[in-house]
């Protein structure tokens, strides 16, 4: 039996029930489907307690993602650039947009964005820095009738209980040649694997479902997407998240690390990151679909 806040649930890319034990962490147990191989939270949290996470600041909180505005910033830039590779701007949809550091992004380079989010918080942060922003699930009412040529998810589909289900409602609101765009930790990768139920990408309160790259792949295909890349996904970070990534993997390396940065030095400085512990894809709706 589930304690209470906790459901039982199934794997949400084949439908199996049969799993066996993959890693613990926090209080929560992470399977691995015996079926596809997907790894995710089971029992996890139900809805109305994923819900009240957001909104309490528990999961994805408003502070740390402006903390962080200006490193994500130059990440978006970087992440539009690729997108803009196979289409020119147009009208965007930002799943997950927090307090809308994405949007600022995508409105910067030509876009014409709107984001949904379920943190109320963040959503009126977006929304007083004049962005359209609409707190709740997707898909919104708010949207209803609205097309769009590009829907962006940053680090958001490990976050929702039917993946497949959201991205078939991407795929109806994109234009045909629209293209979808989605990061998410890579749970095969080097990292994840050397560093087990240290993994910094593991939070199961948060996270239900761990993707790696043949997972995120067979998303994209149940979905009628039509997958143009699919590749390790890097982000900006300051120096000192960076210093504060180490500590939780080494606490004398992120000792080390701190008393040789200055913390002005640490939060200034902004620099690429790529550990392959992230897989981003970018999928086309096709023509007449």
């Amino acid at each position: 039996m589930s304690a209470a806040g906790r459901i039982e649930v199934s794997c949400a890319l084949c439908g199996s029930n049969a799993s066996t034990p993959h890693l613990e962490r926090d209080g929560f147990k992470v399977v691995r489907c015996a079926g596809c191989g997907l790894r995710y939270v089971n029992p996890r949290l139900d809805e109305g307690s994923l819900e009240a996470e957001y909104n309490d600041q528990k999961a994805s909180p408003t502070p740390y993602y402006l903390e962080t505005a200006p490193e994500d910033r130059r990440t978006f830039l970087d992440r539009l650039a690729r997108l803009e590779r196979h289409r020119a701007p147009g009208d965007l949809l930002d799943l997950g947009c927090g307090p809308g550091t994405m949007l600022a992004a995508a409105a910067e380079r030509g876009w014409r964005p709107v984001g949904v989010d379920l943190n109320r918080t963040s959503v009126q942060h977006a929304v007083d820095q004049g962005l359209e922003a609409h707190a709740g699930l997707f898909p919104h009412p708010a949207l209803e009738d609205r097309a769009f040529d590009a829907v962006t998810m940053n680090d958001f589909i490990e976050h929702v209980p039917d993946p497949i289900g959201i991205l078939r409602q991407v795929h109806d609101v994109l234009r045909p040649g629209g293209l979808a765009f989605l990061t998410t930790p890579d749970a095969g990768s080097l990292v994840a694997r050397l560093t087990g139920s240290s993994w910094l990408h593991l939070k199961p309160r948060e996270h239900l479902n761990y993707f790696d790259r043949g997972d995120v792949q067979r998303l994209a295909e149940a979905s009628g997407l039509e997958v143009v890349w699919l590749g390790a996904m890097g982000r900006r970070r300051s120096l000192r998240v960076v210093r504060d990534r180490l500590q939780g993997y080494s606490r004398l390396v992120g000792a080390v690390t701190g008393a040789l940065l200055p913390e002005g030095l640490a939060a200034r400085t902004h620099v690429p990151i790529n550990l392959g512990d992230e897989v981003g894809l970018i999928a086309r709706r096709p023509e007449g679909s």
